[in-house]
């Protein structure tokens, strides 16, 4: 198994980003929607633990958590698999309970080697989503994150102010009292 590193500035928008603004900014490449259905343990470690449904399509993300200063910085590790209910039950036996689901619509788009998201969280509103990804130590980070900051400045501009928010969408959800329904 493969692990990336990941980089990611995410930030809450209050209002509708103007498109035309992004457009200006990055390159469009397309649309995705995605179910995630969260998982957590008992042990205490704050981690991203899902399973993605991307219609018939099924992967396991585990996002573990390197810093989170504004920017995270994750390893992620990533796989595919056919039977998502089967593989939910067998994670149950180790303790983890499912969290929350998440629903999300994201319309994609690049600037250079950074992917700009913009998503529609059911329950949680509009945001912004930056990421870098890249396998082992392939990125200058420092660099990297002023790159990530300026982009976000230039996207939101004085609305950046306290939208910055990085706490994972199914922690979010959950410190809410939304939960698993869907």
């Amino acid at each position: 198994m493969v692990v990336k590193i990941e980089l990611k500035l995410k930030a809450k928008l209050d209002v509708d980003l103007p498109r035309k603004k992004i457009e200006e900014i990055a390159k469009y490449v397309g649309e995705e929607e995605a179910v995630d259905f969260f998982y957590i343990n008992d042990s205490g470690k704050v981690n991203e633990f899902r399973i993605r449904r991307y219609g018939d399509e099924n992967e396991v993300v585990l996002k573990v958590p390197v810093y989170m200063d504004g920017i995270q910085k994750n390893e992620e590790y990533k796989f595919r698999m056919d039977d998502a209910e089967d593989f939910a039950r067998f994670v149950e036996v180790f303790g983890y309970e499912l969290a929350a689901i998440v629903k999300k619509k994201c319309e994609i788009y690049e600037k250079g080697k950074i992917s700009v998201r913009v998503s529609n969280v059911e329950k949680l509103g509009s945001y912004v989503e930056l990421t870098s990804e890249c396998v082992g130590e392939c990125m200058d980070e420092d660099e990297k994150k002023r790159e990530m900051l300026a982009l976000l400045g230039e996207i939101l501009g004085e609305r950046m102010e306290g939208a910055i928010d990085n706490r994972y969408y199914g922690l979010v959800i959950k410190e809410m009292g939304g939960g698993n329904e869907t």
